[in-house]
C-alpha cells in the first residue's frame, strides 16, 4: 500500500479533476479521524495482495468466510507507521462468529491485537485488528465516541469524490512527509523535500478510484480545489491543450513533465493567485523585476516574444532538459548561451527550472535548455512513440508511473 500511496503522491507534481459517490461505507466509522491513509474495498483477500507485499502480517492471515469481506485498511503515522485492519464480519448475531473465532485465534499467534464490535444500531459487526495495542485502543475510544474519519476537516468532500467500483484510496497530503518512503525517487528529477512541500500544498486529500483488483486505470481525484491556496486550484478552470512531446522526446526518458498551454498567461495567472495567497508573490514579482534588470528583459516580456505553447522537463540518459514549444522559437541552429536563465521556472513552477549548467539549442519550434553535452547527445538521438494523448492538461510519468489528465478526467497507471 505504501508503493501506491507514495506514486499517488508523487503524480501530483501536477493534478486535477472529479466526479460524485453515494452511500458511505459503514466500515469507515472504525477509522480513528487522524489516520492518514484510508483503503477502502469491497473484498478483503483480493484488496490485500493488491495492497501489501506478500510477507506482510495481514497477509498471513486466513479470512475464510471473511475472505469476500469488505475491509478498510487504514494507517496512522503518530507516531510511526500503525496499520489497523477492519473487517466486516456481517450482520449482528450471524453466523459468522466461527470464523470471527479462527481469525482471533490466528491473531494471537501473529502477535496481533484484535477487537470484536457489535453497532446494534446499525445491526452490523466488524473485527479490528492491529499489531499496536494503541491503535486498538485509539480505534474503540473513537468507536465510544462515536467519532471516526468521517469527522475529519474536507473528508466527506474527498469521499464524494471516491466512485471505485471494487474500492478506494485517500491520503492525507499533510503527513506526505510520512508516506514518501525515504529512499522514494532518490536521485530523481524532484528532491524529496521539495516533493514533501509540494504534495502537503497542494491539496487537503488525494483519492484513487479502483475499478478492479489492478494498478491500472486509477482514476484520480483532489479534495478540495476551491481555495486559492492550494496549489491545484491553479488548474481549475483552465483547459486542455495539445501536446507536441511525442514528436521529440527519447524513448529512454525515465521522468518527464509535460504541460501543454493553449493560453500561457491564463496559467500564469491562476498561479500567480496562489502565489498571493500563499504570501510570496511580492517575492516572485521581486525576482522577475530583477531578472529583468539582469538581462534586459522581465520573464513576462521574454516569454511573450517567444510564445510558448508547451513546457516539458524530461531526464534522459543522465542527463536533464527543460524544452519549451514556442509559437516564434529563436534560431540557434547551433548550442548557444542561455540569455535568460531560470525564466521558465520563475513563472511555470521549480519543476521547470534550467539544469545545472545550461545553454540553449532550437530544435524546429522547440526551445531546448540542458547542458551542452546534454543538448549534444539529445540532437542526434532519434524520438520514442511516448504518447500521453494529443489533447491533456498535463502528464507526469516516471519508470513506474504514468498519470494523464484532460478535460474528462485524471488517470493513473502503475507498472511494477
Amino acid at each position: 500500500m505504501r508503493k501506491i500511496t507514495a506514486i499517488i503522491a508523487a503524480a501530483l507534481e501536477l493534478a486535477a479533476c472529479s466526479g460524485p459517490r453515494g452511500e458511505v461505507p459503514e466500515l469507515l466509522r472504525t477509522v480513528p479521524s487522524r489516520s492518514a491513509e484510508i483503503a477502502f474495498f469491497r473484498h478483503a483477500d483480493d484488496a490485500l495482495g493488491l495492497l501489501l507485499d506478500s510477507a506482510h502480517v495481514f497477509r498471513q492471515l486466513d479470512l475464510g468466510r471473511l475472505s469476500g469481506s469488505e475491509m478498510v485498511l487504514s494507517y496512522d503515522y503518530a507516531p510511526g507507521c500503525v496499520p489497523l485492519l477492519s473487517l466486516s464480519a456481517g450482520r449482528y448475531r450471524t453466523d459468522s462468529s466461527e470464523t470471527v473465532k479462527s481469525i482471533i485465534a490466528q491473531a494471537e499467534k501473529l502477535k496481533l491485537h484484535a477487537a470484536y464490535v457489535a453497532d446494534t444500531a446499525r445491526r452490523s459487526v466488524s473485527l479490528l485488528l492491529t499489531p499496536s495495542t494503541a491503535a486498538l485502543s485509539d480505534a474503540l475510544i473513537h468507536l465510544e465516541s462515536g467519532t471516526s474519519i468521517l469527522d475529519a476537516d474536507d473528508f466527506s468532500e474527498a469521499l464524494a469524490l471516491a466512485d471505485g467500483r471494487e474500492g478506494f484510496v485517500i491520503v492525507r497530503n499533510s503527513s506526505a512527509g510520512n508516506i514518501l518512503p525515504k529512499s522514494f525517487l532518490a536521485g530523481g528529477e524532484v528532491p524529496r523535500r521539495q516533493l514533501v512541500r509540494f504534495v502537503a500544498g497542494a491539496c487537503k486529500w488525494t483519492v484513487a478510484s479502483f475499478d478492479s483488483y489492478k494498478e491500472e486505470g486509477l482514476r484520480m481525484a483532489f479534495a478540495p480545489l476551491g481555495p486559492p491556496r492550494w496549489y491545484l486550484s491553479v488548474f481549475e478552470g483552465l483547459k486542455e491543450g495539445r501536446s507536441d512531446l511525442g514528436k521529440i522526446l527519447p524513448a529512454e526518458a525515465d521522468w518527464v513533465v509535460d504541460l501543454p498551454l493553449p493560453d500561457w498567461k491564463a496559467f500564469y495567472e491562476a498561479r500567480c493567485r496562489w502565489m498571493d495567497s500563499n504570501s510570496v508573490l511580492g517575492a516572485h514579482n521581486n525576482a522577475c523585476k530583477a531578472s529583468g534588470r539582469t538581462y534586459g528583459k522581465t520573464p513576462v516580456q521574454w516569454l511573450s516574444g517567444i510564445g510558448p505553447r508547451e513546457v516539458v522537463r524530461f531526464r534522459w540518459e543522465g542527463g536533464e532538459i527543460t524544452a519549451i514549444r514556442c509559437s516564434r522559437a529563436p534560431k540557434l541552429k547551433v548550442i548557444s548561451p542561455n540569455n535568460y536563465p531560470g525564466y521558465a521556472g520563475l513563472v511555470f513552477g521549480s519543476i521547470f527550472s534550467d539544469p545545472e549548467g545550461s545553454a540553449c539549442l532550437t530544435k524546429g519550434r522547440w526551445l531546448l535548455i540542458g547542458s551542452p553535452e546534454t543538448l549534444r547527445a539529445f540532437s542526434e538521438a532519434a524520438p520514442g512513440e511516448v504518447s500521453f494523448g494529443r489533447k491533456i492538461k498535463y502528464a507526469v510519468a516516471g519508470q513506474s508511473f504514468r498519470l494523464v489528465c484532460n478535460d474528462k478526467e485524471t488517470v493513473l497507471n502503475l507498472y511494477r
